[in-house]
């Protein structure tokens, strides 16, 4: 991996570069883990190394953020996002944020 980053607090985004094919980007808040991984094509395919990343981090859901126009399912909690609709893909997170002052 290259440099691990993360926000701590009881939740927040920690970064794992790992140029080999491995997940670019988790996400966690509270119980909910979320992985992205960066791809530079719009042509699409699940890899093993995305399997594993799934199973082995216990991910919600992997999002495969590529540079096409449309959003499908690749496989079971396996999803292409174009980077445009990237933030739609945030949202869930957002919402299980704990709220301030409570």
């Amino acid at each position: 991996g290259g440099g691990p980053w993360g926000v701590g607090g009881g939740g927040g985004v920690v970064w794992e570069a790992d140029w080999g094919g491995e997940r670019d980007l988790l996400v966690v808040r509270g119980n909910l883990a979320i992985g992205f991984e960066i791809k530079r094509t719009s042509a699409q395919r699940v890899t093993p190394s995305m399997r594993s990343s799934r199973e082995s981090l216990k991910l919600d859901a992997l999002h495969v953020i590529h540079a096409g126009t449309h959003a499908f399912p690749m496989a079971d909690g396996i999803s292409a996002v174009p980077f445009a609709s990237m933030r739609e893909s945030i949202e869930p997170i957002e919402a299980s944020a704990p709220k301030p002052g409570r």
